[in-house]
């Protein structure tokens, strides 16, 4: 498992989960939130705000990590203000994960140490413009979605 963040100006380095380790809010906030989120976007973005928005995992919108969220990332859309179960709302599902998916699956992996590396090397080799785009791609798809009536989009 492995967790990502982008926005238009860059993207937080991928976190990787060791196997086996289930995610629970404690883990969640601990280790990737707080050990990597946050020092990331106070780097980033410095007093600017962005906007943090959680799928629908149940960590994700665990009521603790919706107040640490609050308290900490005051611009974070909150779980009954998502479409959080929709890949057409989430930048990395609609986008980001299929390209690396396509840039480290074109290759054989001797372990999973070295899938790891790989999809680290790739990911850091995403353009700022491709993020860019991806992220400004957002309202679009929002009303498409509408347009759609809540179904899937292309």
């Amino acid at each position: 498992m492995v967790f990502g963040a982008i926005s238009a100006t860059g993207q937080c380095p991928l976190v990787s989960v060791d196997e086996g380790v289930k995610i629970n809010q404690k883990n969640y906030m601990d280790d990737i939130l707080v050990k990597h989120l946050l020092p990331w976007t106070n780097t980033h973005f410095g007093q600017h705000h962005c906007i943090f928005q959680p799928d629908g995992a149940p960590a994700h919108i665990a009521k603790s990590t919706q107040e640490w969220c609050k308290a900490n990332l005051p611009a974070f859309i909150k779980k009954e203000n998502s479409s959080a179960s929709s890949p057409d709302f989430n930048q990395l599902d609609y986008s980001v994960w299929g390209v690396l998916q396509n840039k480290v699956c074109a290759r054989p992996h001797s372990s999973v140490e070295a899938l790891k590396k790989t999809l680290l090397e790739e990911c850091d080799k995403l353009p700022d413009e491709y993020l860019h785009a991806t992220v400004e791609a957002y309202p679009r798809r929002l009303r498409d979605v509408i347009k759609a009536e809540g179904s899937r989009i292309k």
